[in-house]
């Protein structure tokens, strides 16, 4: 007999003539919803192959690479964790790799951070590192920070004026937030307007020199086209 058991977000597929299982071990193998709501200041961990847990506030966090990615429900922050998690070889010799989510407690953030963790470990099963989802900023912890958060030019944004009336309040919210606990961290911000955002996280207390805005080689091509046209 064959079936497929699913164990924390994992599909795993199971023979019973391969490997023979009490009922009560598959029962413990069962996929158990987490909860729809995390404590204050809790992370949900999804340690590399193994079960989702839940680390308590003061719990120690695991040594290695920490990069923390804000923006992940949405489709530049997550086609950015999957590149992260796409080029973990990339980052061998720096130690156990995590990837931390940071989501928000409003919307379906929380829901649509597990679903992707469930789908980066069935893409990368073999080599996905460590995955983690918080909520609250106070539980964030990370060698580099991405910032990804925010709206992007659009119908509704149209000049990057609209952008800054719109991402300001974010761009600090974050910034204020994280900088407790992560004055340390190398920050790349990818959210526009980038010069305005690079401007937030300094003025927040990150150290000028760790706070790199992702976007200027873009700005200077505009710049150049600028010129060209006059």
């Amino acid at each position: 007999m064959t079936f497929l058991v699913r164990a924390a977000g994992i599909r795993r597929f199971w023979s019973s003539k391969r490997f023979p299982m009490s009922k009560l071990q598959v029962r413990r193998l069962a996929y158990v919803p987490l909860p729809n709501e995390l404590p204050k200041g809790s992370t949900i961990r999804y340690a590399r192959q193994g079960r989702a847990q839940f680390l308590g506030p003061q719990e120690p966090r695991p040594e290695g690479l920490r990069i923390a990615v804000i923006g992940a429900s949405g489709s530049m922050g997550a086609q950015i964790a999957r590149s992260l998690v796409a080029k973990r070889r990339d980052f061998a010799g720096l130690g156990p790799l995590t990837v931390q989510f940071i989501g928000a407690r409003d919307g379906q953030s929380l829901a649509t951070l597990m679903g992707l963790c469930s789908e980066l470990r069935d893409a990368y099963e073999e080599f996905c590192p460590h995955l983690e989802v918080v909520v609250d900023l106070e539980a964030a912890r990370a060698d580099i920070i991405v910032m990804a958060a925010g709206a992007v030019l659009s119908s509704t944004y149209k000049t990057h004026a609209d952008l800054v009336n719109a991402n300001a309040e974010i761009f600090g919210h974050y910034a204020a937030g994280l900088v407790e606990k992560n004055s340390r961290a190398i920050v790349l911000v990818v959210s526009n307007p980038v010069e305005f955002g690079v401007d937030t996280f300094v003025k927040a207390g990150f150290s000028e020199s760790r706070v790199i805005g992702t976007g200027a080689y873009l700005d200077s091509l505009r710049f150049r086209r600028e010129i060209a046209s006059e």
